[in-house]
């Protein structure tokens, strides 16, 4: 069995805020619904599973509540910045409804849904973003290029997340283990997109909410 999992909210999820690879902590809200996952958690899996995790703190942190109430203290975890969220580059700390304005409705969504779009360069100085970025450093890998500010397309995402999930998830369903995968929005659509065979086109359609389990019994002749 695979689950995929969102992070619980964090702080920026309830500002409305692009947040990408900004470190941002869960919300008090987001760590007490993370808790409340306990039953349905132990219920799939009275023994751990494996749990292949983002670096980014949102989710850590996710992780950790989640093994204390599910009762998984030495549950294997594996964290990757494969599975982290997608870059947005010079977006990270903007309001959603202010990238709207900015962008106009038809730009917001090829940047914000659409496939190939990356986040747009050169933005209008931001103090609010400037000082909630200030507030949370960017973790940026150093395996995207040497201009940071540049961000990823959606396109981009996929090539690293697919490369992870072939290389190191894939296998492991194979050998028969359980895996539980704690990401985000958008690493997660990517991974639900290749399991249920979503073209391209309609990736938009995939939505991940957070601290909702989506539940795979894969066929691994097809992924």
């Amino acid at each position: 069995m695979l689950i995929l999992l969102r992070h619980g909210a964090s702080e920026w999820n309830e500002e409305d805020r692009f947040t990408g690879w900004t470190d941002v902590p869960l919300s008090d809200a987001g760590r007490r619904r993370t808790a409340s996952l306990r039953e349905s958690m132990r219920s799939c899996w009275p023994a751990p599973p494996l749990v292949y995790a983002s670096e980014l703190s949102r989710v850590t942190e996710t992780v950790a509540i989640l093994a204390a109430a599910a009762g998984w203290p030495d549950a294997e975890v594996r964290y990757a910045w494969q599975l982290n969220e997608r870059d947005y580059g010079e977006l990270e700390g903007w309001r959603r409804p202010e990238v709207r304005r900015l962008l106009g409705q038809r730009q917001y969504d090829a940047v914000h849904r659409g496939w190939s779009e990356a986040p747009p360069q050169g933005l209008p100085v931001n103090d609010d973003a400037l000082r909630a970025r200030q507030r949370y450093p960017r973790k940026c890998p150093g395996q995207l290029g040497s201009d940071a500010g540049a961000g990823e397309s959606l396109a981009q995402v996929s090539d690293r997340v697919v490369r992870y999930w072939l290389t190191e998830v894939r296998p492991q369903l194979a050998a028969g283990r359980d895996l539980l995968v704690v990401g985000h929005s958008n690493s997660l659509r990517v991974l639900a997109r290749l399991l249920r065979s979503v073209p391209e086109s309609e990736l938009a359609t995939i939505d991940i909410a957070v601290c909702q389990p989506i539940v795979f019994t894969p066929d691994l002749s097809t992924v």
